[in-house]
Order: structure tokens, then C-alpha cells, then sequence
């Protein structure tokens, strides 16, 4: 169990590496995103394409509703990279002016940037 004073260290982060994390999680949305969106519109295909067998429909409309699924699947998880990416910007900021605040009262010995 934790004590109080385990709890009482002081967390770091750096606001760089964070604001680097938060760029890695955009681009990885935007690709991710680009790729079904680019992609996707290839993946309906018309029931021809299952032949003339019996099951043929049947393996159509299951095809459908997997592509249904995949989409908001994809959709879903753009929207959580985008929010991590916006939760570690907020993070980075905070860390910089918790720094630029720290630095102003101790004189500048922190070296935070203003």
C-alpha cells in the first residue's frame, strides 16, 4: 500500500515528449483514417461476386455487416487516438506553465522557457 509519502514525489514529464506522443497519435488517426476511408470503398462488393451457390446471399449480407462493424470500429478508434492526442497536449501545457510558473518564483534557476 502506498504511504503518503510515496504519494508526495514529485511527477515529471517532458512537455516536449509529450507534445511528440500527441503529434505520433494525430498522424496515426489521420493515417489510419486515410487508409479505410481510401480503401473502404473497395471492400462492398455485389453479391455476384459470392457466385450462385445457395449460401451466396447469406455470406453477402454477413460480409455487410462486418464492413458495418469495421467502419465504426475504425471510426471509433480515430476518435480515441484524437482524444489521447488532445489529453497529452493539455498535459504538455500544463507541465510548461507549472515550469514557467516554478521558474518566475525561484528567479529562473529552473530554466523554463517564458
Amino acid at each position: 500500500m502506498a504511504t503518503l509519502r510515496d504519494m508526495a514525489k514529485e511527477i515529471r514529464a517532458d512537455p516536449g515528449a509529450l507534445s511528440d506522443l500527441a503529434d505520433a497519435n494525430l498522424a496515426a488517426a489521420e493515417r489510419l483514417g486515410d487508409h479505410f476511408r481510401t480503401g473502404y470503398r473497395h471492400l462492398p462488393v455485389p453479391v455476384s461476386v459470392f457466385g450462385t451457390l445457395g449460401g451466396a446471399a447469406a455470406v453477402h449480407g454477413t460480409c455487410t455487416l462486418v464492413l458495418q462493424d469495421v467502419q465504426a470500429a475504425v471510426t471509433e478508434l480515430v476518435a480515441v487516438l484524437e482524444g489521447d492526442a488532445e489529453r497529452l497536449l493539455r498535459t504538455a501545457f500544463a507541465y510548461r506553465e507549472a515550469d514557467r510558473h516554478a521558474d518566475l518564483r525561484m528567479g529562473g534557476s529552473r530554466g523554463a522557457s517564458a
